[in-house]
């Protein structure tokens, strides 16, 4: 399968996955967590360790990102990609 059909099926797929039937009031599923993942956001919480960018490439809604600016002691600057539109924008306030 070349690269673009590949990344199309995919895409599809997730978007099926996690957006299917979702009015964008359930923050969790496009995350794919049943509750909110404090453990597993803060192990990487307790990787930072300095002020700076933070890159997330397949960010979803940016829940993570989220968790990492608001509890983190450090001063970061999130930067998020995804290729599902519907994520992007859903919970950017």
């Amino acid at each position: 399968m070349v690269r673009k059909e590949w990344y199309e099926k995919r895409k599809k797929r997730l978007w099926k996955m996690y957006w299917e039937g979702n009015d964008g009031t359930d923050i969790l599923r496009p995350n794919g967590f049943r509750e909110y993942p404090d453990e597993i956001y803060d192990l990487f919480l307790s990787l930072v360790n300095h002020d700076g960018r933070v890159l997330d490439l397949g960010c979803g809604n940016g829940l993570m990102l989220r968790h990492l600016i608001t509890r983190s002691r450090y001063r970061l600057i999130p930067y998020g990609v995804d290729f599902i539109e519907e994520s992007i924008g859903v919970y950017q306030k």
